[in-house]
């Protein structure tokens, strides 16, 4: 039996699976583009038998390795507008994330970490602040039946809640200016509905109708202030929704 030269194989490449269910990854994203738009960061095994992030030119090229967790396996980024590539990962498949920050000079650091790797920490594709200072994230640090809303401050590392309760909370993305944040709130996998956070006092407002086995899921803002939602309210369809965050 002839044999085929080592030539003819090729490593085997992974684009990550992201699956997509309203409790527990809403707004999470293998891809984040950079804030000049030139740069794209994907979460990818190149055949290194893990995920790792890669970055590459948006117009296309070849990747080159950004974000490597030794013992992890990335699965989320982030790119703030101060050019930092924030990443969550974990460890066998266990979701329980934590969070790494690669600079624009090189070097990653760990940016929200518990050694014994037992907090679960969700980092949505739109999670830094516009200024490029702060990242937003669930946790369930304080209790591990809720997910809080927590900031990071990118330079100094120092982690504030800013929504705390009996909920599980995703976080939404910051508004243009930079003055709220939208979050859902999370019931059971039907049924969600949305607040606006004010990122300074952590003042809550909901800003959609509670309804059982309704859905209310963020999906970024508009230029304009209003907040895009993917919903099923008075339909047998999602459908996109721009909400006026100031009197929903």
């Amino acid at each position: 039996m002839a044999r085929r030269p080592l030539s003819d194989f090729h490593p085997r490449e992974r684009l990550a699976g992201v699956p997509h269910t309203t409790r527990r990854f809403a707004c999470r994203s293998a891809l984040a583009l950079s804030p000049d738009g030139e740069t794209l960061a994907v979460v990818s095994d190149q055949g290194a038998g893990t995920y790792e992030a890669w970055t590459l030119p948006a117009t296309g090229g070849k990747p080159q390795r950004a974000i490597t967790v030794e013992g992890h396996a990335v699965r989320s980024l982030c790119w703030s507008a101060s050019g930092e590539l924030v990443a969550a990962a974990d460890r066998g498949g266990t979701e329980l994330h934590q969070l790494y920050v690669r600079h624009p000079d090189g070097p990653t650091a760990p940016l929200s970490v518990d050694p014994a790797g037992r907090v679960q920490r969700l980092l949505s594709w739109n999670a830094a602040s516009p200024d490029g200072a702060l990242v937003a994230f669930s946790s369930n640090a304080r209790a591990s039946t809720d997910m809080d809303v927590v900031l990071v401050d990118l330079a100094t590392k120092t982690e504030r809640p800013l929504l705390t309760g009996a909920f599980w909370h995703v976080v939404g993305g910051w508004s243009p200016d930079g003055a709220r944040l939208l979050v859902m709130r999370v019931y059971d996998n039907t049924t969600q509905d949305l607040l606006v956070l004010n990122p300074r006092t952590g003042d809550a407002r909901e800003v959609t109708r509670h309804a059982e086995d309704v859905s209310h899921i963020p999906a970024g803002w508009l230029a304009d202030g209003r907040a895009l939602v993917i919903t099923d309210e008075g339909s047998d369809h999602l459908w996109l929704s721009a909400l006026d965050s100031a009197t929903g």
